[in-house]
């Protein structure tokens, strides 16, 4: 079939797509930046097409001559009918309609629409009524908490389990649920293309355990081998308070952890097990043996996606955009010459961040991620995908990568909390026998707070970003 995959950068987008096409499907899918796809294993067998659920006219284009659309692009917004999800989701199922799509697989969350569920929650299900009111059969996936390798609920478990050997559990650790492998969620999307149409539907999907979080956290500790965890429950600890504990143990920022603490009172039980009628050999995996799959990817370094893979807001204009010129920029620049060769010193400056560090004033990187954890943002829990590989649209720490070009250049964006939009580039320049590099920090302050911001940062930057440059030549000198 031709296959159109809407969240194609995302957590779930990107392993289905590489399923897809071993399944000898032609997949196609919709991005804001064509470059956010281009590090992706599967992006030469892929076409892309630029453009947004926000713009009929992309959207017509995406949607041309195509049998079967995934929607897995996650709402943009918490409030149930917020205008532009309900935009998105109208622009989908008229233009499935006009194409002549044959269905709509839309990837949605479990929970009762009957009980007092969360706002998020609500906003997927919202969603799903909307895309259901057009011609075109929709199929609506509604999912457990998923545990895979990068997945945000098996992030989450796993800060709480290692970091904290006692942990004070709030109400919302005794919710039950039926975690369900990414294995498995891909094998349910797969496979439901091929069952014969008859209209919509709603598939509900969970694994063969029903668990509280706190069990969740148990096993995840005997699965990991650390020592026994102690759990005291506190039901009086609120949801924000929660949320705010959440997110200064974990890599999720405050902004995620709000939402994410409100949907975990969901009860995402399984109460129609109609995927065994649709698929007799669907067999989901424990808890356990999801676990265990989880941790050996991460520990071989075979992790495809992770939850910070999805783009948290529209992509920003990069520096060199038209729209910047004009405004105020502050600017760091560094350069050293050297003999190391290119791709010695595009290996030295992609491998920063993570465990590896940022080559200088490791203390004043520590302290900034704090700070930027205690004001809402990411901080530097959110590490690398992977030691040595990045693309276009990784997360790294509070950075994501912007733009990437081989053994020339790297821009990273910052995610972090800030008066003002940062970003922290590289470049080489091949003067025949020698290299230069060359390390910009820029700036562009909103207001006076963020002039205030980068005068009060420009000590710190002399002790951080000069050093930098340096040890990054030095570094790439002893590759081999």
């Amino acid at each position: 079939m031709r296959v159109l995959v809407t969240g194609a950068t995302g957590y779930i987008g990107g392993r289905l797509i590489s399923r897809l096409l071993d399944a000898g499907h032609e997949v196609r899918c919709i991005t804001r930046q064509l470059e956010r796809v281009d590090g992706y294993r599967w992006r030469d067998r892929v076409t892309a097409v630029q453009g947004s659920m926000l713009d009929p006219d992309s959207l017509a284009r995406a949607h041309e001559e195509c049998d079967v659309v995934y929607n897995l692009a996650r709402p943009l917004s918490a409030d149930p009918g917020a205008d532009q999800d309900r935009v998105a989701a109208v622009n989908m199922r008229d233009a499935a309609t006009r194409a002549g799509v044959r269905r709509v697989v839309y990837l949605s969350g479990l929970g009762s629409a009957a009980g007092d569920i969360s706002r998020y929650l609500a906003a997927r299900h919202e969603i799903g009524r909307v895309l259901r009111s057009g011609e075109t059969p929709v199929t609506e996936i509604q999912t457990s908490a998923v545990i895979g390798s990068g997945s945000i609920t098996f992030e989450m478990v796993r800060y709480l389990s290692e970091v904290l050997p006692v942990m004070v559990t709030p109400s919302w650790t005794q919710t039950p649920t039926q975690p369900i492998a990414v294995r498995n969620v891909l094998d349910a999307l797969t496979g439901v293309i091929e069952v014969p149409d008859d209209g919509h539907r709603i598939i509900e999907l969970g694994g063969p355990e029903v668990l509280t979080y706190e069990q969740m956290m148990r096993i995840y500790a005997e699965q990991a081998g650390l020592s026994h965890r102690r759990m005291v429950r506190f039901p009086p600890v609120g949801p924000a308070l929660s949320a705010w504990w959440v997110a200064l143990v974990t890599p999720l920022p405050i902004s995620i952890t709000r939402s994410l603490i409100d949907s975990l009172g969901d009860r995402a039980i399984v109460e129609s097990n109609t995927i065994r009628d649709l698929l007799p050999d669907f067999d989901p995996f424990t808890y356990e043996e999801a676990v265990r799959r989880a941790l050996y990817r991460m520990n071989h370094l075979e992790v495809e996606t992770r939850w910070s893979d999805a783009v948290m807001h529209p992509a920003a204009a990069l520096p060199s955009d038209p729209q910047w010129t004009g405004g105020k920029v502050y600017k760091d620049e560094r350069q050293v010459t050297t003999l190391t060769t290119a791709a010695d010193l595009f290996r030295a400056f992609t491998s920063i961040g993570g465990d590896a560090g940022y080559f200088s004033a490791g203390w004043a990187w520590h302290i900034r991620g704090w700070l930027d954890k205690l004001a809402g943002g990411f901080g530097l829990r959110r590490n690398r995908r992977h030691p040595a590989e990045l693309r276009v649209g990784d997360a790294l720490d509070f950075w994501r990568v912007a733009a990437l070009e081989e053994d020339r250049h790297l821009l990273l964006r910052a995610e972090m909390k800030l008066p003002g939009d940062a970003w922290l580039e590289w470049r080489i320049t091949d003067d025949e026998e020698s290299r230069t590099l060359t390390q910009i920090a820029l700036f562009y302050p909103r207001g006076l707070a963020g002039r205030l911001y980068w005068l009060l940062m420009k000590p710190a930057h002399g002790i951080i970003f000069g050093p930098m440059v340096r040890r990054i030549a030095k570094e790439a000198g002893k590759t081999k």
